[in-house]
């Protein structure tokens, strides 16, 4: 579906980061990034861009670039609990608080 809506439409960020989703769920990380740089690029006030492209940074064990992108969508969505969860597991796998 997303698929069919970037064809029609390839500036809706949204799916983007739908599609970076489903290719990180799939276990693809590097695609996935590459789907949310482009959401990023489209709006980059969309938290769950940043915060999805952190859980795939995190994924490839690039651990600093996932928080900062999680510290990002916080910035732009300070309470958003999914980020904040995020961060804080990122934050105790780092050893800081």
């Amino acid at each position: 579906m997303f698929e069919q809506a970037i064809a029609q439409k390839p500036d809706f960020a949204e799916a983007w980061v739908n599609k970076g989703a489903t290719l990180m769920e799939l276990g693809r990380s590097e695609e996935a990034i590459e789907a949310f740089d482009q959401a990023i690029a489209l709006n980059e006030n969309l938290p769950e861009a940043w915060s999805n492209r952190g859980k795939a940074l995190w994924q490839l064990r690039r651990f600093e670039e996932g928080l900062a992108s999680v510290d990002r969508a916080l910035k732009i969505q300070p309470d958003s609990p999914a980020a904040l969860k995020l961060q804080q597991q990122m934050r105790q796998r780092l050893g800081g608080s």
